[in-house]
């Protein structure tokens, strides 16, 4: 009998957080000898380049638009070709197109939809609607976090949390401090910054007006904010023109490690954040965090030895927040030291990946 068979499915490969977290798997799985895998996008976008150098094959099955049922025809004769044991589907996306299949082909299905933790479900999210029609039909699923596996109510029996880890050797060619700096203009003493899409789910609203608030108290501040995303537009609208040398828009980045490297304090506004990879940096660098408190942040930062946590949209908390960690450096860098030490000691992306191993061997010793 040959190794177990794996068939990895993920919308794309682009830079993000989620997709960052497979790619640390797929390298992993790649030295791995117990299974063997195979990886199937959706999208022919692959930022982590270094993947197309691995001996996992890798199968490109594309939409030509949004409701394109053919996707459904490629993966069954993709599944039927493999044989995989199990397929384990990373997103919504490919939660859609591949749970019938491997119902229907009779393979065990392992859902990571649960990225997030949302306090309320809307049907309004396509998260929310796939979950609730996929996760009972799964054969096993998967959270980054505690508080997502509440939110979906993912069966116990049936379910496992999985925290996302992190790779310490991202850090090892940092950008130059003060020529980043230089770059972005940047000559305030402090700097504030927030890692996030420009998204429905990301409170860039509160952190903006906090930043205005403290722009009015202090002069030796300057904010970044870094990603992209539809609403980055009307977020720039609100910054008052006496600000806005203070408050810069970076868009997205691929060296978010030393833009986030350059800050003094770390901010996470949200409604809805499961096991942040931003917060995660964050940790990783050393800098004092804070958060707001919906959802997963907490499995990171369970108190205030470790960051800040704060209601959501509580702007003046997170201004204040903001000031006492500046007035006081002693604080900032024992916060920073202590959720650095944290995040090596708990969060490490090896665990994360023997976990996903032991869960694989695991459903396959019951088939």
């Amino acid at each position: 009998m040959g190794r177990p068979k794996i068939l990895i499915c993920s919308d794309s490969l682009a830079c993000g957080g989620k997709e960052r977290q497979l790619a640390q798997l797929i390298r992993y799985l790649a030295d791995c000898e117990a299974v063997e895998v195979s990886l199937m996008l959706m999208e022919n976008k692959v930022d982590f380049g270094e993947l197309r150098t691995l001996s996992i094959p890798i199968h490109f099955v594309t939409r030509n638009r949004k409701h394109d049922i053919r996707p459904f025809r490629s993966i069954w004769r993709l599944v039927n070709r493999l044989s995989p044991d199990i397929i384990h589907s990373w997103d919504p996306l490919t939660c859609f197109y591949t749970l019938p299949v491997a119902k229907l082909t009779r393979t065990r299905f392992i859902n990571g939809i649960i990225r997030d933790a949302p306090s309320r479900q809307s049907f309004r999210q396509i998260n929310s609607v796939v979950a609730k029609l996929s996760i009972p039909f799964s054969d096993y699923v998967v959270a980054n976090s505690y508080a997502g596996q509440r939110a979906y109510n993912a069966p116990e029996s049936r379910s496992a949390c999985i925290h996302n880890g992190f790779d310490f050797s991202r850090l090892d060619n940092l950008s130059d401090r003060t020529e980043l700096r230089k770059e972005l203009s940047i000559s305030t003493k402090y700097v504030i910054g927030m890692v996030a899409s420009f998204s429905v789910f990301k409170d860039y609203e509160t952190f903006l007006s906090a930043a205005k608030v403290v722009l009015s108290r202090r002069d030796d501040v300057t904010f970044l904010a870094v990603g992209d995303g539809p609403l980055l537009a009307r977020m720039k609208g609100i910054v008052d023109e006496q600000f806005q040398s203070r408050i810069k828009f970076v868009g997205k980045r691929h060296d978010v490690e030393s833009i986030v490297n350059i800050f003094d304090i770390g901010v996470l506004s949200s409604y809805n954040e499961g096991l942040s990879n931003a917060v995660m940096e964050y940790m990783a660098l050393g800098k004092a965090i804070v958060v707001t408190s919906t959802g997963a942040p907490i499995e990171l930062i369970p108190d205030r030895r470790y960051g800040i946590l704060l209601e959501p949209g509580d702007i003046l908390g997170l201004a204040n927040s903001i000031d006492d960690l500046l007035q006081d450096e002693r604080l900032r860098v024992l916060m920073g030291s202590n959720a650095k030490a944290r995040l090596r000691e708990s969060f490490d992306f090896s665990t994360m990946c023997n976990e996903y191993m032991r869960l694989y061997l695991q459903i396959l010793k019951v088939k």
